[in-house]
This record gives structure tokens, C-alpha cells and sequence, in this order.
């Protein structure tokens, strides 16, 4: 009898063993997906005030047909130097307006320089375009 109960320990405690290697062998075990590194453009962050952005078509143009006037030449020889997202602290986009009251608003937009032979001039626009003003 006692040879008998050894036997099943020995045949229970080899199968165990076999069985705990069958599961926990590297066969069993995969590596974890690799996954990409997040860029920002994965976070969808918007760009905050006085971050290099790029205007709206309708404000840049507003500004293009602007400076072609002032520059007296066509819009196909201007450069765009820069275009910048900016929050003005009120409706003159910062500027020193003697004649004009400005609103203590914060207004959002932009602050382009386009560039023609050689010369450059900066100017500041709402977020639309509607509204453009000259930095001298």
C-alpha cells in the first residue's frame, strides 16, 4: 500500500512539475506590443499666444492685398517672413492709437512681416482679418 501512495505522489508531483513548465515556459510569454512614441501632434494641443502658427487664408490674404499696395508691386512678389498667433490686451492689437479708443478686450490674432525687395513691414491682425493694423 505504501509503495502504491509513494507511486501517485511521484507520478502527481511530476506531472505538476511538468505542467508548471508547459505554462510558464517562454513559449507561452509574448512581448509586449511596441508601441509608438507620442509626438505632439498626437495630443491635438492648440497653440498658445505668441507661438509661430499659421493665419487663416482669409486673414494672410487680407494682409497680402494690404501690403501689394503699400509696397506698389504684385502679391506674386511678396514673402512671407513670419506669421505668429498672438492675444492683443485690447481692440488696437496693442498699438498706441492717439486718435481711437480701444476696448480692454482680449483680442485674439496675428502678427505677420511680409517682406518685397528687400523691405519689410509687420502688421497686426484679428483672428478674421478684418481688422489690420501697421507697426511702424
Amino acid at each position: 500500500m505504501f509503495r502504491i501512495l509513494f507511486a501517485i505522489l511521484v507520478v502527481l508531483v511530476i506531472s505538476g512539475t511538468a505542467a508548471w513548465f508547459l505554462y510558464f515556459s517562454p513559449a507561452n510569454f509574448k512581448s509586449p506590443a511596441v508601441q509608438k512614441p507620442v509626438t505632439i501632434e498626437d495630443l491635438n494641443l492648440t497653440p498658445t499666444a505668441g507661438q509661430a502658427t499659421t493665419a487663416p487664408k482669409n486673414a494672410l490674404e487680407a494682409v497680402k492685398q494690404l501690403a501689394a499696395q503699400q509696397f506698389n508691386v504684385p502679391q506674386s512678389q511678396l514673402t512671407v517672413v513670419s506669421e505668429n498667433k498672438k492675444d492683443w490686451p485690447d481692440s488696437c492689437f496693442g498699438l498706441n492709437v492717439g486718435d481711437k479708443s480701444c476696448t480692454k478686450n482680449v483680442t485674439p490674432g496675428y502678427e505677420i512681416t511680409i517682406k518685397s525687395n528687400g523691405d519689410q513691414i509687420i502688421y497686426r491682425t484679428n483672428s478674421d482679418g478684418s481688422s489690420i493694423r501697421i507697426v511702424k
